[in-house]
């Protein structure tokens, strides 16, 4: 039951992303002082994102799927990975498959956006727990939601970047 109160919620902050009425205010409730053990959420906020470059992305390379398997943004690996390895660059290649289609295809990490969340500019609550969040391109809302729990990392949805992405590392 909780599970599907969660995504019903979620679905909603899609869809009404920047509503104050979602600041989880209890009829009843004994107001206190947070103490300095207790950590206090921040309320949502909105943030504006803006392209990494300039670079104009074409419909032609977006509708291209040998493009969608490149890395326009780092074509060749940095100097401290993996030196002096055989097939360094194959391996770069490999590590980075298909990031133009994350970022550009499916992503607007190419576009101006708007991003609304509590933690709007991060992938997880650095406080542990949910990080719920949507970016929102002209009238479309990309709604993502992330776990983190120990060593338990999930996410699913589009990122602080506009990339859409999923894991979960156990």
């Amino acid at each position: 039951m909780k599970t599907k109160s969660f995504f019903v919620g979620f679905a909603l902050c899609a869809l009404f992303a920047g509503c104050r009425g979602t600041t989880g205010v209890v009829a009843n409730a004994k107001l206190t002082k947070p103490s300095e053990t207790t950590q206090v959420e921040p309320r949502w906020q909105r943030v504006k994102i803006q392209p990494k470059s300039d670079r104009k992305i074409t419909l032609c390379q977006k509708l291209n799927p040998v493009w969608w398997f490149g890395n326009i943004d780092a074509p060749s690996p940095p100097e401290k990975y993996r030196t002096g390895e055989r097939n360094r660059l194959f391996r770069w290649r490999i590590r980075n498959l298909g990031h133009n289609l994350t970022f550009y295809v499916m992503g607007i990490a190419d576009k101006e956006s708007e991003r609304v969340g509590r933690y709007p500019e991060r992938v997880f609550n650095p406080n542990g727990g949910w990080n719920v969040a949507s970016s929102r391109y002209g009238f479309f809302w990309l709604p993502f939601a992330s776990y983190q729990h120990g060593t338990f990392k999930f996410y699913l949805g589009w990122r602080d970047r506009g990339n859409f992405g999923f894991k979960l590392n156990l």
